[in-house]
């Protein structure tokens, strides 16, 4: 049987009477078994929100939201958001903290991730057909530190079970670092390597004012600074070195720079891994409403393990 999982930076949409019809929709074209939401709204108790449960639930899937949870002060009110086919569905949507070091770990804190198990099957080399579990873990990496990254992926990985088969979807906020955009991006992050970044905390002047002038340096040592780190393509080395793979091969961009009503291609931070015993290939649905993200699919086949990858 083949596995539909999507992954969706919403930017905000989901909890919104468009971003349901648009979900709803791709929800039935794809056919989806489950999905990973990103920058979904808070305050569930919203009618856009009672709406959008309704609608998922007579379609057979289930809706599960948390709140990110940073620890660093940060003022990040959106909501992690997974829909999954009740059909396909294991128990229930699982929260998991991802510490971002042992402090964190330990207390059970850090970036919400969610987890849910999924049964499929596969046909045996001897033609037999068994059930087996597949497990998908969806993710929202950190976009302002490459160190916070990695102990969020740290976290991941050591929460997994191997013969689970696991799938990760989501937004890495990181890239393999192998683009034309990506050596753009490490040359502007030198060239502001010496500004100091602009204060997080601090409110932004008026557009075009005389503070706002002296302020857009320092934004932008900020936004360089950061996507210098997101493209070293460390945190996506680290994932094959631990077997997975991603469903798109060649990395096609899923970010973008909204100007207008058109989007310049700036990275592929959004995708679906797989590992061992399973096969992939993925797909970009467009953008809803000039967000910044396209949406992906992935078409996953879990494939016989052969003996020796048993033992």
């Amino acid at each position: 049987m083949t596995l539909n999982i999507g992954t969706w930076n919403s930017d905000g949409q989901i909890g919104t009477a468009e971003g349901t019809e648009a979900l709803a929709t791709w929800l039935r074209e794809d056919q989806l078994d489950a999905v990973v939401l990103q920058h979904c709204l808070p305050n569930e108790l919203t009618q856009e929100y009672v709406d959008l449960r309704a609608r998922l639930g007579s379609m057979g899937y289930r809706l599960a939201l948390f709140p990110y949870g940073d620890t660093d002060g940060r003022l990040d009110w959106y909501n992690l958001g997974m829909a999954v086919s009740e059909d396909r569905l294991i128990g229930d949507i699982a929260l998991q903290r991802l510490g971002k070091d042992e402090d964190e770990r330990a207390a059970g804190m850090g970036r919400a991730a969610l987890r849910c198990a999924l049964r499929d099957q596969i046909l045996r080399h001897d033609g037999s057909v068994e059930d087996i579990t597949v497990e998908v873990h969806g993710i929202h990496f950190d976009d302002r530190s490459e160190e916070t990254r990695l102990g969020q992926q740290e976290s991941l990985l050591r929460s997994m079970d191997a013969s689970l088969r696991p799938i990760v979807a989501g937004d890495r906020n990181a890239t393999y670092g192998t683009g034309v955009t990506d050596e753009g991006f490490r040359i502007l992050g030198r060239i502001f390597g010496g500004v100091r970044p602009a204060d997080p905390g601090r409110p932004v002047p008026p557009k075009y004012s005389l503070a706002w002038l002296r302020w857009a340096p320092h934004r932008l040592a900020s936004v360089f600074q950061r996507l210098r780190e997101m493209s070293s393509g460390v945190v996506m080395d680290t994932f094959t070195l631990n077997g997975f793979r991603d469903a798109d091969p060649d990395h096609r961009t899923t970010m973008y720079r909204p100007i207008g009503t058109f989007g310049v291609p700036t990275a592929q931070v959004d995708g679906v891994l797989v590992g061992d015993g399973l096969e992939a290939t993925a797909e970009r649905r467009p953008r809803v409403s000039n967000g910044r993200h396209s949406r992906v699919v992935a078409h996953i086949t879990a494939l016989p393990l052969w003996p020796r990858q048993n033992q």
